[in-house]
């Protein structure tokens, strides 16, 4: 019950003081950043040789993964921020880019999830855009990983249909290097899905999803890996996968996320390391 009431003082807060800043003005979004909160790889992973001895080396380039450029006016048009952002949704997640890169630097961690406790809350966009926040961040590149194995979004933000997803590295002999695709933004490697894959819970908790994310983990320590998964209340996805991932970051809809399901969330994540939430939709 701790962490629920934990979240409950956050969202509280943020309804009544205001003073927490706009991620973007359309969705009416807020960013809340809670200090309070407790807090060899094998020839199919190959993954681009863009580093000497774990140190960035710029520019970086993708030998290995595809390249799908993305329009700057088809991100704008779907609320993604783009490079040398200065709109306020781009500061604000700028702001939330460093509140979250300073937990994880604290507890030598370099991988969470973002989570929401139902559809349409945003998550998948907010996983987006601080992706792309922490790849513009000198000390760090992010690996995107859309393991929402139900309903794979992250793709369709980038105008990208992959000849090869996530799917066809769990059930055929595809390599990463043919599914990591560079979105034109240095620093981000995005590993998309494309359709739903049966059994989801079971399929992340299978040895070969347990060993790719401890691959992910290990091979870059300064590479930030965001994992997009299932809304926590429709699917038990998230927490079979929970030891693959730090931390979370909760995305919570102002009112369409419950009280009761701010409960069951708590419930759900039991003593998972929580990086902060993301007030969502709320009026300003």
């Amino acid at each position: 019950m701790y962490l629920m009431e934990k979240i409950k003082e956050a969202v509280n807060k943020a309804r009544s003081e205001r003073y927490m800043t706009s991620v973007d003005e359309e969705q009416g979004a807020i960013v809340k950043n809670s200090d309070s909160f407790q807090i060899g790889i094998s020839q199919k992973t190959n993954f681009d040789n863009h580093r000497s001895n774990d140190s960035l080396v710029y520019p970086i380039q993708y030998e290995e993964s595809i390249t799908h450029h993305v329009d700057a006016e088809i991100l704008k048009e779907k609320r993604i921020i783009t490079k040398n952002d200065k709109t306020p949704a781009g500061k604000a997640y700028n702001l939330l880019r460093t509140k979250v890169l300073q937990k994880l630097e604290e507890n030598g961690w370099n991988s969470f999830a973002v989570v929401s406790a139902n559809g349409g809350e945003g998550k998948t966009l907010t996983a987006i855009n601080l992706a792309i926040s922490i790849a513009r961040d000198i000390k760090h590149t992010a690996l995107l990983a859309d393991f929402d194995l139900i309903n794979p979004g992250v793709h369709r933000h980038f105008d990208y249909f992959p000849e090869y997803a996530f799917e066809d590295y769990l059930l055929s002999d595809i390599g990463l290097n043919k599914i990591l695709m560079n979105p034109g933004i240095e620093g981000l490697l995005v590993l998309p899905g494309k359709g739903e894959v049966n059994n989801s819970a079971e399929t992340l908790a299978s040895p070969s999803v347990q060993h790719l994310a401890n691959e992910l983990k290990n091979y870059y320590q300064s590479r930030v890996i965001i994992y997009d998964l299932p809304p926590l209340l429709e699917t038990d996805d998230a927490l079979c996968f929970s030891s693959c991932y730090d931390a979370v970051l909760i995305v919570i809809e102002d009112g369409k996320t419950t009280e009761d399901d701010l409960v069951r969330m708590s419930e759900v994540l039991g003593n998972k390391p929580v990086l902060g939430t993301i007030l969502n939709k709320s009026p300003l």
